[in-house]
């Protein structure tokens, strides 16, 4: 059978410290109200780092990696994937209907849904094995 590469375990770790880092840097706004007068510039470098963070978490094995783990992974990539072309087609008429104002539709955020989805349905998955 055919087996993904993936990333060794620790790199869940460096995922997640990624992860927090850039979830973390608005609230340093709070502290420092000059870093947030940049958000323009700093606003791309925080969903990058935050798209990093999950696709390396996505991306890191578990501790125990087998056959079950490997088909929820899969499941839970199809349906991100699913989540995705649902939020490509829909998009437009949301914006038809209710204006700009509701939704962006930027790469980036539908980037964010899928991975949001993958994480969510992976872990829920695992647990109800």
């Amino acid at each position: 059978m055919y087996s993904v590469k993936l990333l060794p375990n620790y790199y869940k770790k460096v995922g997640w410290s990624i992860l927090l880092t850039t979830i973390a840097v608005p609230f340093l706004s709070l502290i420092l109200p000059d870093l947030w007068e940049q958000k323009q510039t700093i606003k791309p470098f925080l969903v990058s780092g935050m798209l990093v963070g999950l696709l390396i978490i996505a991306l890191a094995r578990d501790k125990v990696e087998d056959e079950l783990i490997m088909e929820l992974r899969l499941k839970a990539l199809a349906g991100a994937f699913i989540i995705g072309c649902a939020y490509v087609i829909f998009n437009p008429f949301i914006d038809l209907l209710f204006g700009d104002a509701v939704s962006n539709g930027s790469i980036g955020s539908i980037f964010f849904t899928m991975s949001l989805w993958y994480h969510l349905n992976f872990y829920l998955l695992k647990r109800s094995r």
